[in-house]
Order: structure tokens, then sequence, then C-alpha cells
């Protein structure tokens, strides 16, 4: 009879596999998942190797409305001519050019695997990690990079940057 954690996992296996096959699941974290998945005490739940994103704010972070999205970075022309569509249209408030880092939920049974999965995190870079659940028999970490940026290109129609500067950052996203 299966415990309560392996239904868990076999549940969540099944749900990273359908995301798969619709190409839903970003492909740099295809090895880590893999890997994770792979050892007996430990499964994912969800993952994000970041994104980068143009959106509109409009005060509330519920309501953002978001211009362009990209899960790699993207070429930089593609960057300059979405936001030269953007400028042809402007619409109210701030548009932000935002770069998010990865994030990673584990389960692990006990705490001891937790803790374990945590400090590899945190000597590997993942400095916002911590053990977000705690009940018997699961611990769920989650692993978040701290790799982000926050940049304001365009308020109420103005740009407030020039391209060779909107260039330049997209140039460094390609490094991130």
């Amino acid at each position: 009879m299966k415990t309560k954690f392996e239904l868990q996992k076999e549940n969540a296996l099944g749900k990273l596999n359908k995301a798969l096959e619709e190409g839903l699941v970003d492909e740099v974290m295809v090895p880590i998942l893999s890997d994770i998945n792979s050892r007996e005490t430990y499964y994912t739940t969800s993952s994000c190797a970041g994104r980068i994103t143009l959106f509109q704010d409009v005060g509330s972070r519920y309501d953002n409305d978001f211009l362009a999205r990209w899960h790699s970075p993207p070429e930089t022309n593609e960057v300059l001519e979405k936001v030269a569509d953007i400028a042809k249209k402007p619409p109210a408030g701030i548009v932000w050019f935002r770069q998010e880092p990865a994030i990673l939920h584990v389960v692990s049974p006990d705490l001891e695997g937790a803790v374990r999965i945590l400090n590899i995190a945190l000597r590997c870079g993942f400095k916002r990690s911590g053990i977000q659940v705690l009940k018997p028999g699961r611990f769920m970490v989650e692993l978040c990079g701290t790799e982000r940026l926050d940049v304001p290109v365009m308020q109420n129609g103005k740009l407030l940057v020039g391209y060779d500067y909107i260039e330049m950052f997209a140039d460094e996203l390609k490094g991130l």
C-alpha cells in the first residue's frame, strides 16, 4: 500500500508529465526537475526558470496588464520592437521592464530532507529560500533566486529612457 507522500508524488509527477507534453515547462528546468523527481524522497510541484516582462502598472499588483512576457532572454531587437509598438499606443500609468528570478518548489516527506535540500539551495545561491509548508509527511521548500531587475521605461505614454538604454538592459538580461 502506498504512503500519502507516494500518492502525492505520483499525482504531482502526473501533472508534470502532462505539462511537459503540452510544452508548458521551461526547457532549462527539465534536467533539474528530472534529477529531483528521480529521488525517492523528493518531488517538485512547480517551477519557473524566471521570466522577463513588460507590464503596465495600474496601481494594484493584481490588475497589472502584461504587455509582453518571455521565459528566456528575448532577442534585443524583439524587446526594442515591442517597446516601439507600445509607444505607438501608450497605456496610462507606468510601463515596467522586469526580470524575475527562478523559483522551484520541492516537497520532502520529512523535516530532515527539507533542511537538506534547503541547505544545498542556499549554497548554490538561492538566497531567498525557505521551508513554506510544515505538515506531517509533507514539507515544502521554496527555492528562489535573487537576480531581479525592475526598470520603469514609460510613464503616461512618455519614454523615460532612450532606446540605447533599453537595448543595453535587454543585452544584460542574456547574462542572467
